[in-house]
């Protein structure tokens, strides 16, 4: 039995919202791949990885590299959330021939991504049907390279610059993952900037608030890029700044329980 017309337009999809994954290439699923591959007339994406790219033009789709066009330092992040997601809809209606359209983000595209957020706006104000599939995310690797079950104390998840300005108050009984623990407070663009020091010290002096000083705190860095391995530092909270080299775009903060015994 055939589709009908309706039918048809009802199941058309303009815009795929994607996720590659962390490692490279090889965290793609094969339902991601499969669209990449033979679906998706032009996809844009953004990253940074050498082999990633490589990847890309192997497989065949039309692409567009929106991180050199946009992403520079100092821009406010929110104006380049703007520029890319005007990008990817201006692509999708300037043709037909450029649908169904992808944007392919790092990870998970519906994991703290605020791009993505804005794009299912847009979409809907311009009537453009949407889907939005799942991916590996920055949170999955993690719970690897730290080797941690969330289902023995649970987790808790914030943006760094959401403890430090106490939007989000942390319970020391669960388990803490901070993301963006690189310029946690500033909305410009930093991706090659050198770490500051004084993030760490702002870090540390907030979660002082809930934590001692001998709590053991764990930076982790996941591998992004072929022939490369992750990195977990693990350090005592009061001496957080003395690893602040190790605060990068990339790097995440964890947070193990803590439980004050009586006595």
């Amino acid at each position: 039995m055939t589709n009908t017309p309706d039918e048809k337009l009802k199941d058309r999809v303009d815009v795929y919202l994607l996720g590659s994954g962390i490692f490279s290439f090889q965290d793609l699923t094969l339902e991601t791949l499969q669209l990449l591959r033979g679906v998706c007339k032009r996809v844009c994406y953004l990253h940074n990885i050498p082999s990633f790219e490589e990847y890309l033009k192997k497989i065949g789709p039309q692409t567009d590299n929106l991180i050199k066009l946009y992403y520079r330092d100092g821009r406010d992040r929110n104006d380049i959330y703007n520029d890319i997601v005007n990008h990817v809809i201006s692509r999708c209606l300037e043709s037909p021939n450029n649908r169904p359209i992808a944007l392919l983000l790092h990870g998970h595209p519906l994991v703290f991504s605020t791009i993505s957020q804005m794009l299912i706006s847009q979409c809907e104000q311009q009537h453009l049907k949407i889907k939005a599939l799942p991916g590996i995310s920055s949170l999955d690797r993690m719970f690897v390279d730290l080797n941690l079950d969330i289902g023995d104390n649970g987790i808790q998840v914030f943006l760094a610059g959401q403890v430090i300005t106490k939007a989000a108050i942390p319970s020391p009984k669960v388990g803490l993952i901070l993301f963006q623990i690189r310029g946690p407070t500033n909305n410009l663009s930093l991706r090659t900037q050198p770490p500051d020091k004084n993030d760490a010290i702002a870090l540390k002096n907030s979660l002082l608030s809930y934590y001692p000083p001998e709590h053991q705190v764990f930076i982790v860095e996941s591998a992004i890029e072929l022939g490369f391995s992750s990195k977990v530092i693990r350090i005592p909270l009061s001496s957080l700044e003395s690893a602040y080299e190790y605060f990068n775009y990339n790097s995440s903060l964890y947070v193990p329980p803590y439980q004050q015994h009586d006595g």
